[in-house]
């Protein structure tokens, strides 16, 4: 008997490299993540990071997640935008530290990056950087506390870290 789901999940890792992705170890990508501009190769996905369903991916820069992060469904990575006053294309990169969660359905716009072990609550507009181990939520995306340490959560694949200072 022909195990399907192993060729399945081999070809779904083939065209993710044709997008884009570079994904280390034990990685785990839901079904629809779609790709503004395949084969640009600046998608890079740290180690024990789960991708949501629905996710999208607008690669026009580069876009890092770091290790044993958690994304939610229907999360938005714009790295494009247009200048205010000449409407001139622009485009920066989206960088997400180690062990975040960004909640379902955030948007994280050009130039953001979100520091080491965040949480960004549900539906949120990322527009400025947030720093490290901050709870953050809303629209815009503000900064509600800090997260006490030392902090233990888990990765992807159920393995515990704890974050210290």
């Amino acid at each position: 008997m022909v195990d399907w789901s192993r060729h399945l999940a081999a070809i779904k890792a083939r065209c993710l490299l044709i997008s884009g992705f570079y994904c280390e170890s034990r990685v785990y990508i839901a079904s629809g993540v779609a790709v503004a501009l395949p084969s640009q190769r600046c998608i890079t996905i740290g180690a024990e990071s789960f991708i949501g369903r629905d996710c999208y991916f607008g690669n026009h820069a580069a876009i890092e997640i770091g290790e044993g992060c958690l994304i939610g469904s229907h999360v938005r990575f714009v790295t494009a935008t247009h200048d205010p006053q000449t409407f001139a294309f622009q485009s920066r990169r989206i960088s997400i530290g180690a062990h975040s969660w960004i909640g379902a359905g955030v948007m994280i716009l050009p130039g953001v990056s979100v520091g080491r072990g965040c949480i960004i609550g549900a539906g949120s507009v990322v527009t400025r950087d947030i720093p490290d181990c901050a709870v953050a939520y809303g629209v815009p995306c503000r900064v509600s506390r800090k997260r006490d340490f030392p902090i233990r959560q888990q990765t992807a694949i159920g393995r515990e870290v704890v974050i210290d200072g």
